[in-house]
C-alpha cells in the first residue's frame, strides 16, 4: 500500500509540472516563430 500512495504522490505533482513546462516550451517557440514571421514582413516592406 505504500508503493501506491508515493505513486499517487509523485502522479499529483509530476503530472502539472511536467505540463506547465510543456506549456512553457510550446509559448516560447510560438514567440520565436511569430518574431521570425514579423520580421519577414518587414523585410518585405522595406524592399
Amino acid at each position: 500500500m505504500q508503493w501506491l500512495a508515493g505513486f499517487l504522490y509523485v502522479l499529483v505533482y509530476a503530472v502539472p509540472v511536467f505540463f506547465i513546462t510543456l506549456f512553457i516550451k510550446l509559448f516560447k517557440s510560438e514567440q520565436r516563430w511569430n518574431r521570425r514571421e514579423k520580421m519577414k514582413k518587414d523585410d518585405l516592406a522595406e524592399k
